[in-house]
């Protein structure tokens, strides 16, 4: 590091002191000198424009993951919002509705045949018993019901009228 400096000079009398750094960019800094108080006063890089775009970063940073955020939340709103239509949809009436199915509950007495081809005729089928709530919304009513449960192609070999075996949990 060289030093010097300049006897006074001009109207104000100050003293210049230049400080030359050994590093790849030399980084010129001028202080002046009023009486005892030495204050810096940073001098441009040679190649520098004088902007120092280093201070703006931060924000920079900020504002991305600030749009990113606002991106990731409103995806989020939106899933919900659709999940919310998909639930919130009604059964046809005289239908109840239990998680995402509407059930019928028909209040004629007929036969297991005679109950499955009125649930096809009417685009459903038996109910599959696929959970424990399912099972206990099922036993809520006050009657004896059909389920989609049979033993038709195999005597005690029972089957869901989709095709699955009887599974116990």
């Amino acid at each position: 590091m060289k030093m010097f400096s300049r006897e006074p000079f001009g109207v104000d009398n100050q003293k210049y002191v230049f400080e030359e750094s050994m590093c790849e960019t030399p980084d010129m800094s001028t202080y002046y000198q009023t009486g005892n108080e030495v204050t810096p006063r940073s001098t441009p890089q040679p190649g520098n424009s004088g902007s120092d775009s280093s201070g703006k970063r931060p924000f920079l940073v900020a504002a991305v993951c600030l749009g990113m955020l606002c991106v990731l939340l409103l995806a989020g709103i939106i899933g919900l919002s659709v999940s919310f239509q998909l639930t919130a949809k009604t059964c046809t009436e005289g239908w109840q509705r239990f998680g995402c199915s509407c059930y019928y509950i028909s209040t004629e007495v007929n036969t297991w045949d005679y109950a499955r081809q009125d649930c096809l005729n009417r685009g459903a089928d038996l109910v599959i018993v696929n959970s424990e709530d399912e099972q206990v919304f099922l036993t809520t009513f006050d009657r004896w019901i059909w389920i989609g449960l049979t033993d038709r192609g195999t005597q005690g070999t029972w089957k869901w009228v989709d095709g699955t075996p009887l599974t116990k949990a």
